[in-house]
Formats: C-alpha cells, sequence, structure tokens
C-alpha cells in the first residue's frame, strides 16, 4: 500500500475487500488485467507456475538438468555423457560397479586396490600387441603378455622366464629345483676324412662343432669318438681339446711299442662356457713322441671307409 488507510474504507458491507481499494490492482477481477505490480510469493500455490509462464532460458535449463551461471552448468546428466575433467576420490573412498558393488576401485591412503567381489572372474583385455607391468617411473618392466605369444616375467628390469611354444627359456639357476641336469639340445659333427701327423706340431683333425647355449648356466658336454687310430713306429699320439682357441684339456690317447697298432679313443668333458653366443669345440692331434705317423681315420688310406664324430650336448645348469 502506499499511504495509511481505514479499514471500513478497504471492506464492503460483506466484509470483502473492496475491488479497486488496494493499490496497482486494477478494478476487474479478470486475473489478466494484472499489468504491473508483484505478486506475494505466499500467495502462490505449489504447481500453479506453468512453463508458459517462465523464461526461456529457465525453460532450457530444466530440460538439460543444469542451470544457468552456476558450476552446475557442466553437470553430467544422469543419462550419461562426456566428461571432461578429473574425478578425484579421497582416501578410502570407492568406486563402486555393479548392482552389488560387485567391483571396488579404491585407495586406502597406503595401498591401492582393484578388488573383484563378484563371483564371476576378473578379466583384462587388450586390442593391443601386449598387457605390461612397469615400475612407478615406468622404467623397468615387471611382466609383459603379448597377443599370442609369450608371457615374461622380469627381476630388476631383466627377463628372467620367457614361455615359448614348446615349453619354458628360463635365465639363470633355479634356486632348489630338482630337475636340473636335463639335456636341452645336442649338436654332432661326423668325419670320414684321414688325419696324419709325423710331427710333434698340433694340427686340426677336422673333428668340429658348435654349439649356441640357451642360457649362461648351461654345461657343454663334449664326446669324442675317434676310429681307426692308428700308429707306425715306437711313438704316441697327443690330442687337445679346444673352445674357440681356449685349451680345455690335452690327453696322450695312443701309444705302443709295435707297429700298426689300431684301436679307437673316446674323450669325454664337460665345459661351462658361460655364454648364450655360439661356441666352436675341436680336437687336434699330433706325435706325442717317438718316430713315425699316427693316424685317425687311418683305413681311409686304404681303401675302407672310416668315420669319428664329435657331440656336444647342453645341459640345464
Amino acid at each position: 500500500m502506499s499511504k495509511s488507510r481505514n479499514i471500513a474504507d478497504l471492506l464492503d458491507s460483506s466484509g470483502d475487500v473492496k475491488s479497486g481499494a488496494l493499490d496497482n490492482v486494477p478494478a476487474s477481477d479478470d486475473a489478466s488485467s494484472l499489468t504491473t505490480g508483484t505478486i506475494p510469493i505466499a500467495r502462490i500455490a505449489d504447481d500453479a507456475v506453468v512453463a508458459d509462464k517462465l523464461a526461456n532460458s529457465i525453460n532450457t535449463d530444466i530440460a538439460t538438468g543444469v542451470t544457468a551461471n552456476t558450476t552446475a552448468n557442466a553437470a553430467l546428466p544422469k543419462a550419461g555423457g562426456t566428461m571432461t575433467g578429473n574425478i578425484s576420490h579421497g582416501d578410502d573412498v570407492k568406486g563402486l560397479y555393479g548392482t552389488g558393488s560387485d567391483l571396488e576401485i579404491y585407495h586406502d591412503g597406503s595401498d591401492s586396490y582393484l578388488k573383484d567381489n563378484g563371483i564371476g572372474n576378473l578379466i583384462l583385455k587388450t586390442n593391443g600387441t601386449k598387457i605390461n607391468l612397469y615400475d612407478g617411473a615406468q622404467s623397468n618392466t615387471m611382466a609383459d603378455f603379448s597377443t599370442n605369444g609369450s608371457c615374461d616375467l622380469y627381476y630388476a628390469g631383466s627377463k628372467k622366464i620367457e614361455t615359448t611354444n614348446t615349453g619354458v627359456d628360463i635365465t639363470g639357476a633355479i634356486s632348489g629345483a630338482t630337475n636340473l641336469g636335463k639335456v636341452l639340445q645336442v649338436v654332432d659333427s661326423n668325419v670320414t676324412g684321414g688325419f696324419t701327423s709325423s710331427t710333434s706340431s698340433y694340427a686340426d683333425t677336422g673333428l668340429s662343432a658348435s654349439i649356441t647355449p640357451t642360457a649362461t648356466s648351461s654345461y657343454i658336454l663334449v664326446h669324442i669318438y675317434a676310429n681307426g687310430v692308428k700308429h707306425n713306429g715306437n711313438n704316441q699320439m697327443g690330442m687337445k681339446m679346444f673352445r674357440g682357441s681356449t685349451e680345455l684339456e690335452e690327453w696322450k690317447c695312443v701309444s705302443g711299442y709295435s707297429d700298426n697298432t689300431e684301436g679307437s679313443v673316446t674323450l669325454c668333458f664337460k665345459d661351462t662356457p658361460s655364454t648364450t653366443s655360439s661356441t666352436t669345440y675341436k680336437i687336434q692331434a699330433n706325435r706325442k713322441s717317438g718316430s713315425g705317423t699316427v693316424r685317425i681315420n687311418n683305413d681311409v688310406a686304404d681303401g675302407y671307409s672310416m668315420q669319428s664324430s664329435i657331440v656336444l650336448m647342453e645341459i640345464a645348469g
């Protein structure tokens, strides 16, 4: 009201407020005649305001579920949408998934958890070439699992176990294992050509073979089968075994005091090359002492077929 009035001036004989007795209220009872002034909120009944009486911007905000000019303007609708920021969870605040909270992801202040509470399996899938596990700095690989390939385990970034299509490759020793000594591979070479020597200088006999160990901890067992070993005269034959240019062992193989002593020589030697590179083993021979000639595959000179062999066996160490 713009000024003081007597109540009697405002009421008619029936006790109702006279039309036009209030400021800014037209004489007409038609609500559409209210062109100016303000209606007290208390006079507006619940659900009495229809959308047509709201500003267009308000209608848009209601339809999209956000309120203009507030941080809720970037809110994600319940029906889903695209997040453009981070979701921050405090300690022990869990991300729960599934009707029965079947999957939990959280941090308890010390450790991080990916916890499967459901009755099914916890499944990791990739459309890439592998799944990798790294340390925090991503400088050392802990494990990697290749798609349609090997599964590898590492120690301090160094691969120790690798699955293959034929089994498992292990680098290093197996502590406490009871099945060591398994033959991992065998390489052999046969020699049919003859060897002769009438000097004390060692020379290659042709008995030679190469092997590539699969682990540095492996042993190489070398077997030598020299046939048709013969000497003419009062002498001895000497033999040496080499790994590359390194002499491993020397033997005095044949001795006698009559001509044309003939037989076979078998030698065996266990070596630890400590490498995974190709390694060559060979035999050299000489006339160790005396006079005359020493031979291997002697009967080749007489027209008969003779054969000597070298066999290399890699043994798991």
